[in-house]
C-alpha cells in the first residue's frame, strides 16, 4: 500500500506504509448478537477477509475469553481459508503473548484493524499499536459497538492519534493501486457482489 498515513496524501513521492496485517476481533456471537447493525457489519467484515484472502495477505482472529463468551461467529470464520487465532482475558490483543508474537512474526508494520467492540478493545489495541510504532488503519464500515456515541468519540480520538480510518472498499484498492494487479479481477468481482447499501 503506497500512502503516508501520518500526512495528507500527495501525487508524489507517497511512502509505503509497510507489511500489512489484518486483525479481526472478538467476532463472537454471544457479543455480535448486542451491536447496533450487526448484520451491516458482518457482511462488511466477510468481505474484508475474502479480499484480504485475494490479497494474499495476513489474518488474524481475537476472541474474548472464549470459554465463557463463545467462539467466532462461523460466518465470519469460514470466510477465510488462512488465518491465526487468538483468545485473549485483556482487553488490548496486544496482552495475548500469541497475538504479539504475530505481529512480530509476520513483520506486521500497519495494522488493519475492524470488529468489535470500537470503544473498548479496539480503542485499546489501537493505542497500544501506536506505542509500538505500528501505524493502525481503521476499517470503518467493518466496526461495532453497542452505543453509537461512545463509537464516535473513541473513533475521534484514535483519528487525533493519528490512526487512518477508511471503508474497507477504499482500503483494498490502494492496496492494489491500479487495475494491473494479479487479484484486480478477482477482487472487483466480490465488489460487485456486494449490497450497494
Amino acid at each position: 500500500m503506497s500512502i503516508d498515513i501520518k500526512k495528507n496524501p500527495k501525487s508524489e513521492g507517497k511512502e509505503t506504509v509497510g507489511q500489512p496485517g489484518l486483525l479481526v476481533m472478538d467476532m463472537q456471537d454471544s457479543l455480535l448478537s448486542m451491536i447496533n447493525n450487526n448484520h451491516e457489519l458482518e457482511e462488511a467484515i466477510v468481505f474484508s477477509l475474502k479480499a484480504f484472502d485475494l490479497l494474499k495477505l495476513p489474518i488474524c482472529f481475537t476472541e474474548q475469553v472464549p470459554g465463557k463468551l463463545g467462539n467466532t461467529n462461523d460466518t465470519i470464520l469460514s470466510a477465510s481459508s488462512s488465518f491465526e487465532c487468538f483468545s485473549k482475558k485483556s482487553f488490548s490483543a496486544f496482552g495475548c503473548s500469541d497475538f504479539v508474537d504475530w505481529v512480530d512474526r509476520r513483520r506486521i508494520q500497519n495494522l488493519i484493524v475492524c470488529g468489535i467492540e470500537t470503544p473498548i478493545c479496539i480503542y485499546q489495541t489501537c493505542v497500544d499499536a501506536l506505542h509500538r510504532g505500528i501505524a493502525v488503519t481503521l476499517l470503518v464500515d467493518c466496526l461495532g459497538s453497542r452505543r453509537v456515541l461512545d463509537s464516535k468519540v473513541a473513533l475521534d480520538q484514535l483519528r487525533a492519534f493519528g490512526c487512518c480510518a477508511l471503508p474497507v472498499e477504499t482500503l483494498i484498492y490502494s492496496m492494489m493501486d491500479n487495475s494491473e494487479h494479479d487479484s484486480f479481477r478477482d477482487v472487483s468481482s466480490i465488489v460487485r457482489s456486494r449490497d450497494t447499501n
